[in-house]
């Protein structure tokens, strides 16, 4: 393959990771949709109440069909592949951490908390 190759390759696979990157946005994700108004009946009792905060995370079906997306992509553009742009090797690794990130929605789906503790350890 020669680098032009290389590159249009690299643009795919950068496109995807774009796409895929929005739904795996752990920031948004792992933010209540509740936040302010259980922390305004927090304030009102003085703290003498425990949060119930609500989350909007992506369907499991939806996460589980972004796995497999990714690691086709992985497949596809990397195993067996030799690249002369060192770069690629940036793309290779988001692709893991967009995989870690939607196993780590799974598993708080499911509040299997040692893989919770598994994917935040790989993850951060």
């Amino acid at each position: 393959m020669n680098i032009q190759e290389e590159k249009e390759q690299l643009h795919i696979v950068d496109d995807s990771l774009i796409d895929i990157a929005k739904k795996t946005y752990l920031q948004k994700i792992l933010t209540p949709t509740n936040l302010l108004e259980e922390c305004a009946i927090f304030i009102q009792k003085n703290g003498q109440y425990n949060p119930q905060f609500t989350y909007n995370f992506p369907k499991e079906e939806e996460l589980l069909a972004i796995i497999q997306a990714l690691h086709d992509m992985n497949n596809k553009f990397f195993e067996g592949k030799t690249y002369t742009l060192t770069i690629h090797h940036l793309f290779k690794e988001q692709i893991d951490e967009n995989i870690y990130k939607a196993q780590l929605l799974v598993a708080y789906i499911h509040q299997d908390f040692p893989t919770i503790e598994k994917y935040n350890t790989l993850l951060f």
